[in-house]
C-alpha cells in the first residue's frame, strides 16, 4: 500500500490523497500538478493499464478532481484533461466554461455547450480552448478553414482572419486581436505555441508554451513558463521544460531546436516553429489528420521522437507516447 503523504511518490508538489490506488505507484507523470483528492482515479491515473491508455500529466481524470483540474465525470479515456486543462485557473469558477472536458470532447478537445455542429472536434480543433459561443465559424468550424490552418489548441475567436494560423492557444482568455496573433507579420515573427502573450506582448517575443497565462512576456523570461531570448544556456531544461517552471537561464532556441539539447530534454509541449530543425519533432503540434508542418512530419525526425497524438505508419505510438518522457528511437 502506498503511503499517501504530501511528498509521496517523490512528487514534491503532488500527493495522492486518502484513497490512492494500492496497486500501482503513481509516477511523477501521473499528476504533475494535480492532486488526486480523496479518490485517486483508479481507472485512469493509477493503474498501469489506464496510464498507458491516457496520459495524466498534470491531471487526474476522475470524478472528484481537485479545484485546479477540470476533469468532469464524463472525462473518458480519450479525453484527458492534461496539463492544459487549467494551469492556474480554477475550473470551478471559470474553466468549465471554456476549457472543460465535456461529453463531446475528444482528445483533450473542449467543445462546450454551443460548439458548432459542423465542428468535428478532433484532437486538433481546439485542444485546450473551448469553442464557446463564438466558435469561429470561419476558421475552426468549417472544413475548408480547418484544413487551411492548424488549430491545435486554439479556437480563433471573433476576429481571427483566415490568413492566420493560430497555433495552440492563440487566445486563452483574451484573443490578441489585430495586434498579436491575427496578423501575418506578427505570427511569423513570434511563436504562438500555446498561449499568446496578451495585450501588451511585443512582436519580438517568442511565446513558447505557456508564455503568458496571465502575465505577458516581454524580453524577460516569463516567471512561469517562457524561455526567451535573454536566457542563457547555462541550465539544461528538465523534462518539464517550461511546464510550470521557467528555464530562466535556458534559451528556447538552444534547448528546443537543437539536437543536442533536444535529446537532453523532453520538450513536451514546446514546438519550435520556424527555427526548429527537421530532426526535432514537435510534440503536440502534430496534427492528427492534417499534415503537420515542416517540422513535425518528416520521417527522419519523427522516427527519433514520437509525436504524441500522431504516429507514422512505422511506429506504434500510443497517446501517451511522449508526454514527459522523450521516445528517442523507440516508441
Amino acid at each position: 500500500i502506498v503511503s499517501c503523504h504530501r511528498v509521496c511518490f517523490c512528487c514534491h508538489r503532488i500527493c495522492c490523497h486518502r484513497v490512492c490506488c494500492d496497486r500501482v505507484s503513481c509516477l511523477r507523470v501521473c499528476c504533475d500538478r494535480v492532486c488526486c483528492h480523496r479518490v485517486c482515479c483508479q481507472r485512469v491515473c493509477c493503474h498501469r493499464i489506464c496510464y498507458h491508455r491516457i496520459c495524466c500529466v498534470r491531471v487526474c481524470c476522475h470524478r472528484v478532481c481537485c479545484h485546479r483540474v477540470c476533469c468532469h465525470r464524463v472525462c473518458c479515456d480519450r479525453v484527458c484533461c492534461h496539463s492544459i486543462c487549467c494551469h492556474r485557473v480554477c475550473c470551478h469558477r471559470f474553466c468549465c466554461h471554456r476549457i472543460c472536458c465535456h461529453r463531446v470532447c475528444c482528445h483533450r478537445v473542449c467543445c462546450h455547450r454551443v460548439c458548432c455542429d459542423r465542428v468535428c472536434c478532433h484532437s486538433i480543433c481546439c485542444h485546450r480552448v473551448c469553442c464557446h459561443r463564438v466558435c469561429c465559424q470561419r476558421i475552426c468550424c468549417h472544413r475548408i478553414c480547418y484544413h487551411r490552418i492548424c488549430c491545435v489548441r486554439v479556437c480563433c475567436h471573433r476576429v481571427c482572419c483566415h490568413r492566420v494560423s493560430c497555433h495552440r492557444v492563440c487566445c486563452h482568455r483574451v484573443c490578441c486581436h489585430r495586434v498579436f496573433c491575427c496578423h501575418r507579420i506578427c505570427y511569423h515573427r513570434i511563436c504562438c505555441v500555446r498561449v499568446c502573450c496578451h495585450r501588451v506582448c511585443c512582436h519580438r517575443v517568442s511565446c513558447h508554451r505557456v508564455c503568458c497565462h496571465r502575465v505577458c512576456c516581454h524580453r524577460v523570461c516569463c516567471h512561469r513558463i517562457c524561455c526567451h531570448r535573454v536566457c542563457c544556456d547555462r541550465v539544461s531544461c528538465l523534462r518539464v521544460c517550461f511546464d510550470r517552471v521557467c528555464c530562466h537561464r535556458v534559451c528556447c532556441q538552444r534547448v528546443c531546436c537543437h539536437r543536442i539539447c533536444y535529446h537532453r530534454i523532453c520538450c513536451v509541449r514546446v514546438c519550435c516553429h520556424r527555427v526548429c530543425c527537421h530532426r526535432v519533432s514537435c510534440h503536440r503540434v502534430c496534427c492528427h489528420r492534417v499534415s503537420c508542418h515542416r517540422v513535425c512530419c518528416h520521417r527522419i525526425c519523427y522516427h527519433r521522437i514520437c509525436c504524441q497524438r500522431i504516429c507514422c505508419h512505422r511506429i506504434r505510438c500510443h497517446r501517451v507516447c511522449c508526454h514527459r518522457v522523450c521516445c528517442h528511437r523507440v516508441c
